[in-house]
């Protein structure tokens, strides 16, 4: 089943620290970030790690009553309504391709300015080597 139906159905993600997570974000959904059980396990810090409740693995014998107290009462909504903005901006239908598109001017601009100073460096030497 492709993630997005998966998505479509859920109510609520439980999953790691990955893009998952923010994929989710754009749902306006509880979510709950899994924690490993072996405290060596670095997981380091992230807006994302901080705003939502987890799940630390030796508690996973409470997931029914965790769960069920973030469906009854999702604490983490404002912050995630944040971090929405934060990780993936503009959300509205378009948004995102026309970031894209402005990025691929961008980078055609850069681009074809550092081709015409190639030129121009190629052509001052092919000038010199002829007066030379």
């Amino acid at each position: 089943m492709p993630v997005a139906r998966s998505f479509a159905d859920a109510d609520l993600l439980v999953c790691d620290i990955s893009g998952v997570a923010v994929d989710w974000l754009a749902l306006d959904r509880p979510l709950v970030i899994t924690e490993p059980a072996d405290s060596r396990v670095w997981q380091g810090q992230s807006p994302l790690r901080e705003a939502v409740p987890g799940l630390p693995a030796d508690d996973a014998r409470r997931f029914s009553a965790k769960v069920g107290a973030l469906m009854a009462d999702d604490g983490a909504r404002v912050a995630r309504e944040r971090l929405l903005g934060y990780y993936l901006g503009e959300v509205a239908p378009g948004a995102a391709t026309k970031r894209f598109v402005a990025a691929c001017h961008d980078v055609i601009g850069r681009r074809s300015g550092e081709t015409r100073a190639i030129d121009t460096v190629a052509a001052s030497s092919a000038a010199d080597e002829k007066g030379a």
